[in-house]
């Protein structure tokens, strides 16, 4: 696995946040009113225009059943 810079695994988070909603069928707009955001700043956090921190990547994939799970893989290459 080759490193990942923290903007590269915010854009995954986003992509995959994004794509939970798709696949439950869930709108940007419902989500937003079930989360109590404005629909612009929850499709500005997924778009990448605002911040989407863990705890609103958390809540909102709580609302399609899903949650985070943050894995570690070490690089046997980086040993040698």
């Amino acid at each position: 696995m080759t490193d990942i810079s923290p903007s590269a695994a915010e854009k995954e988070l986003r992509v995959q946040v994004s794509a939970a909603l798709l696949l439950r069928g869930i709108s940007q707009a419902e989500a937003a009113r079930r989360l109590g955001l404005s629909n612009k700043h929850l499709n500005q956090m997924i778009t990448g225009r605002a911040p989407l921190s863990l705890h609103w990547a958390e809540r909102i994939l709580a609302l399609v059943g899903m949650r985070i799970v943050i894995g570690l893989q070490h690089d046997l290459e980086e040993q040698r």
